[in-house]
């Protein structure tokens, strides 16, 4: 064996013999790693898996999704007859592809199942380059045949991965389908998707998509750059092409002259990358102040070591020699502290599996590979040098006579290791601070979201999403009977105070916008625009909304046309200005997909002004909006939501035996949020999910390292107190008394935790714009958070401080000038 491996471990068993004899240090230094380096292996792990990990598709780089956009910012998808003019004109991409979102209802034990499907276009597949992982998949329908693709996950779910599922046949109440292929788990385009099956079947109800080239809704489109093209030259062939479509179709697309190619990558991420980015920057910051917490406490032992280590010397060791073991020894330490950081990340992103599935995409692909192996033993590696290097460099320096005569370093070096570890502690607590400002800005932000008024009471609203099934409900009459039926078995349920029904439910993400025309000249940058929602008259008691003004729909205006129409205060910001908006005669459009009437004009005066619902969120500013009595434009699907102060548990099984007591065939079973009864609380609670997980982990941190921060606070206080106890006695001796010398300590305390809140409010005053997008209403100065940092971290440094000042004040001077 190698005299430098037989030295080598030689040194490790010291290592490990030291440990032994700390059993309470070791454990220290390895549980404070643990979680500097568990957090930033879990952060690394969702940034590797999320971020950096291409996509499944091949060259995903070259893949957009386009859509429409006007000089104003506005955006929507084209329509497929849109589509089409574009796929052929555009040479610039090698394929595109046009994707509609249906619906599918399946039959189950237990009820009909609703499922999403996405209806694609020829080149979707060819378009995405992904294979099927079973069977195969369809460019266009051959013949009769009727092919669908599944999902993994429905695969899954429905026939629990078996292979034989492929060639079976599906029944549906859109027709039978032929299951021909399964695609990856990781195959998710778009994410909604549980199966895909071709445009060309899409329901006989849903086939007017194909040819209104004004219905630009629940769509997308995606392209694959031809070889050789740049994302510039696409780009211009687009605007070209939206130019020209322009001019010849000027009553749809005579202000949609641009286009928006969006990265699929940006599709799929959303703001998840952004938010990773803070993350990844805060848990830098954790990481180091652990590291440098860890470090103060080796140096502290290597204050208590310094006679052992003088010993050592006095025996014919080399510095050199003492330097190596105190590295393997950190080595060691950071080894263990490693190793307990990845059992801490395991944990860490079990965690976020189980309470914040849905605040990050590809969460699925996320896990402690290889790669994250190799990121925990960089880590280690720096972290054994930082802990190793300053126990070594003072090794080097001992002065042997000093040490052998106290037993502890001289005046000299005890200052001097004091100052090294104050230093440490000034820079633990900089960097604390910069972590609570984080924290303290996002907390804020929630507070603010928390206080802003929603425009309506979601407590006690259940919402359930009614599908019609096909057949007897397809014609606007046969809807509105079943609505009214579902409306009044709902009413009859005990404990239910309201029932509204609308055509689309507060924070649930869906809505669709209409053209307003008033006696005003029409805007040219397409602003003339309202969110279009057509309501019962229990809807606004429903959801508890606030009349403002005039009246709300009432069940006279179910059956009179054109008899008034409702409004936001928002739409009489943007359309009546100057006035209080009632009486104002306005025209909209309707917008049911799918009806004979869509986009025929409806006239009517405003009757009544609500107040201003949050629809899209609670941090988006509500849109003008305009309510139409549903039966004048009966949309295909109903949202319904339910007024009751019964228990959640209590009240879900009644209204499910409601719904099917009106007709069994509508879908109810399930989980899918399309279908399920859900509070309306958990629609707003979805939306502001990836903010609290943010704010909480932020808000986790900066506890971490506050109580870091004053564990090192502590631990420098107590060493100055041991070191100079010669000092306070003598002080003592001469008169001063133990107020004073407990004061003196208190002040030293106070002071480097000062100097840290002042260097850490400067730094996070630069760091903090990194927030800016995450911040609502708060600034990135705000007031109430430097002061909030800087009276937490003096108060615990106060804390920190009282043990080692109540040490000092009883320090004996007798006993300690008699062994002097």
């Amino acid at each position: 064996m190698p005299s430098w491996l037989d030295d080598l471990g030689n040194d490790a068993r010291l290592a490990l013999r030291s440990m032994r004899r700390a059993p309470l240090f070791a454990t220290l230094v390895i549980g404070i790693l643990a979680l500097g380096i568990g957090a930033s292996t879990t952060v690394w792990a969702l940034l590797d898996g999320i971020v950096l990990r291409p996509l499944a598709y091949p060259n995903a780089d070259r893949l957009f999704s386009i859509t429409e956009r006007s000089p104003s910012g506005g955006q929507r998808p084209p329509s497929y007859p849109t589509f089409r003019d574009w796929k052929a004109r555009a040479t610039a991409f090698d394929r595109l592809a046009y994707v509609r979102g249906e619906d599918l209802s399946l039959p189950e034990p237990e009820g009909t199942r609703r499922i999403l499907s996405a209806y694609v276009s020829e080149d979707f597949f060819g378009a995405l380059g992904v294979a099927a992982a079973r069977g195969r998949t369809f460019a266009a329908p051959a013949g009769d045949e009727r092919p669908i693709v599944l999902s993994w996950r429905l695969w899954q779910q429905r026939f629990g991965g078996d292979p034989s599922a492929i060639g079976q046949s599906i029944a549906t109440a859109n027709g039978t389908f032929t299951i021909v292929g399964v695609m990856p788990a990781t195959f998710n385009e778009p994410a909604w998707a549980d199966t895909w099956t071709p445009i060309e079947l899409l329901p006989a109800r849903s086939r007017f998509v194909l040819e209104q080239r004004t219905l630009h809704v629940d769509a997308q489109v995606t392209a694959r750059l031809a070889p050789g093209v740049t994302r510039e030259q696409g780009d211009s062939q687009m605007h070209s092409i939206v130019q020209a479509m322009a001019l010849e179709y000027p009553e749809d697309a005579a202000q949609w002259t641009q286009v928006a190619l969006t990265g699929i990558m940006d599709i799929v991420l959303g703001d998840a990358r952004a938010r990773l980015r803070v993350l990844a920057l805060v848990v830098a910051l954790v990481l180091l102040v652990t590291t440098l917490n860890a470090a103060g406490l080796m140096v502290a032992r290597d204050a208590a070591r310094r006679r052992e280590l003088a010993v050592r010397t006095a025996l014919g060791a080399r510095g050199g020699r003492l330097a190596r073991q105190l590295l393997v020894e950190s080595s060691l330490l950071a080894a263990l502290g490693g190793a307990a950081g990845i059992a801490t990340a395991t944990a860490m992103l079990g965690a976020i599996r189980r309470w914040a599935p849905a605040v990050f995409p590809r969460l699925g692909e996320v896990q402690l590979d290889a790669r994250a192996m190799l990121f925990v033993l960089a880590v280690v590696a720096v972290v054994a040098v930082i802990l190793g290097l300053l126990p070594a460099r003072s090794a080097l320096r001992t002065q042997l006579a000093g040490a052998l005569r106290h037993g502890t370093a001289g005046s000299g070096e005890a200052r001097a290791s004091t100052r090294l570890r104050g230093a440490l502690v000034v820079v633990q607590v900089a960097l604390a601070v910069v972590v609570a400002v984080s924290a303290g800005l996002l907390g804020r932000t929630l507070t603010v979201l928390g206080a802003t008024p929603l425009g309506v009471e979601p407590e006690g609203v259940q919402v359930l999403r009614v599908f019609p099934p096909p057949g007897k409900y397809d014609t606007p009459e046969g809807a509105v009977a079943l609505y009214r039926q579902l409306e009044q078995s709902l009413k009859a349920i005990p404990g239910v105070a309201q029932v509204g029904l609308v055509n689309h439910a507060p924070f649930a993400g869906a809505f669709i916008f209409t053209t307003v025309r008033t006696d005003a000249p029409p805007a040219t940058d397409g602003s003339d625009v309202a969110v279009y929602r057509t309501a019962s008259p229990g809807y606004l008691a429903a959801l508890g909304g606030q009349l403002v003004r005039g009246r709300f729909i009432s069940d006279e205006d179910l059956t009179s046309v054109g008899s008034g129409v409702v409004v936001n205060e928002a739409f009489v910001r943007r359309f009546a200005s100057g006035t209080d908006g009632i009486g104002k005669v306005v025209t909209v459009t309707r917008m049911a997909q799918g009806r004979s009437d869509m986009g025929t004009p409806v006239t009517a005066p405003i009757v009544g002004v609500i107040a201003d619902e949050r629809l899209f969120g609670v941090d988006q500013p509500p849109p003008p909006a305009v309510y139409v009595p549903y039966t004048w434009n009966v949309w295909p699907s109903i949202f319904v939501a339910i007024r009751s102060t019964m228990p959640e548990a209590s009240l879900t099984p009644l209204i499910r035996a409601a719904v099917l007591s009106v007709d069994p065939a509508i879908p109810v079973a399930g989980s899918s949020p399309q279908t399920s009864i859900r509070p309306l609380a958990l629609y707003l609670e979805a939306l502001l999910q990836a903010r609290r997980v943010s704010a909480w982990s932020l808000s986790a941190f900066s506890l971490m390292t506050l109580l870091l921060a004053a564990v090192g606070i502590f631990g420098v206080m107590a060493f100055l107190v041991v070191q100079r106890t010669r000092e306070i006695g003598l002080r003592l001796a001469l008169g001063a008394t133990p107020g004073s010398v407990s004061r003196w300590v208190l002040w030293q305390t106070v002071r480097l935790a000062l100097l840290g809140v002042v260097i850490g409010s400067v730094v996070a005053v630069g760091w903090s714009r990194a927030l800016v997008g995450q911040l609502v209403g708060v600034t990135t100065t705000d007031p109430t958070v430097y002061v909030g940092a800087a009276a937490l971290f003096s108060l615990a440094a106060l804390m920190a401080g009282i043990i080692p000042a109540v040490r000092a004040a009883r320090v004996d001077p007798v006993n300690m000038l008699r062994t002097d």
